[in-house]
């Protein structure tokens, strides 16, 4: 007797399965994580996910384990709660065990960008308070008010003082308490 190792799963011929004259190297990975293929839901789903597992360290191709997987699951399916439970685990697996490790170089590079892009995003937000505040003042007071605020609402960098300016705007009465406010929150 012969063994009989196709090259994929279309290339064993039916009359080599009926004869059993295959041996594969699907049938014994598979069997060698649930032998007797189990009749067990769980069972069948934890050796399916082990075999993926495994398959992916040993450096199998995704679509080379796809393919042993179709071929499973023609002799013993999940049921569809853990077939969707399986793929997302795999998903998971897959996203983790794919990702190339990062240098602490790469690491300190992708911190500074990381900063860089909050220095700037404030810096954009602090550019639109300082447009806003003066407009909402010259509603609130007039032109003469907004111009001689203009230079101390330029000196204000953190964004937070600059949002209690435009409530202290909407509040004041008139223009002494809104430039009595405004002056030490330059400073």
């Amino acid at each position: 007797m012969h063994e009989y190792e196709p090259t994929s799963f279309t290339d064993v011929p039916t009359d080599a399965w009926k004869a059993g004259l295959w041996s594969n190297r699907i049938s014994r990975d598979y069997s060698s994580y649930v032998p007797n293929f189990s009749h067990a839901p769980q069972e069948r789903y934890r050796a399916k996910l082990a075999l993926a597992k495994s398959l992916y360290r040993r450096g199998w191709e995704r679509g080379d384990i796809l393919e042993r997987f179709r071929f499973i699951d023609q002799m013993r399916r999940l049921p569809e709660a853990l077939e969707e439970q399986l793929r997302s685990e795999i998903q998971t697996f897959e996203t983790v065990e794919q990702m190339p490790y990062v240098t602490s170089i790469e690491r300190i590079g992708i911190r500074k960008g990381i900063q860089q892009d909050i220095e700037q995003a404030t810096r954009e937000g602090l550019q639109r308070q300082r447009h806003t505040l003066p407009r909402l003042v010259q509603v609130r007071f007039g032109a003469d008010v907004a111009q001689a605020s203009g230079p101390l609402i330029a000196r204000i960098v953190d964004p937070q003082r600059l949002d209690g300016l435009a409530e202290v705007g909407c509040n004041s009465p008139d223009a002494e308490a809104w430039l009595a406010a405004l002056r030490p929150a330059a400073e």
